[in-house]
């Protein structure tokens, strides 16, 4: 895939997505629940589930909507990753190195969820 298609928006599914950033939209606060939750107790487990969750979940939901389409792989996990965002950019309000880091590790996971769905597809042999 070339580069300048990566970011090209005309040919993709609108609808999935929509439901990409949905998802990514809810499971971003579910953990961000789970970490403050935690974090409210003293439990230092809450920096791990502040970092490892903003990944698996984009790269969860990059591997969904990849495999859903079966084409630009790469797109479908960036173009779904705004609703992440939404939800750790008030961890980046709150702890700007925090934040950034979620930032980071949120946008490896959707890209490496996005490759996981483009090498599970069967390639056929002509």
């Amino acid at each position: 895939m070339s580069f300048n298609r990566m970011f090209e928006f005309g040919g993709l599914n609108l609808w999935i997505v929509a439901s990409g950033n949905g998802l990514n939209l809810i499971l971003q606060f579910i953990i961000a629940l789970a970490g403050s939750a935690l974090a409210a107790e003293g439990n230092p487990l809450s920096q791990l589930v502040l970092i490892l969750g903003p990944f698996f979940g984009t790269a969860l939901v990059a591997f969904i909507c990849g495999r859903m389409e079966r084409e630009r792989y790469i797109s479908y996990g960036l173009y779904t990753l705004p609703g992440a965002l939404l939800v750790i950019i008030w961890a980046v309000l709150a702890n700007p190195v925090m934040g950034l880091m979620m930032i980071v590790v949120a946008v490896l996971g959707a890209l490496n969820g996005a490759r996981l769905a483009e090498m599970s597809v069967e390639r056929h042999s002509r």
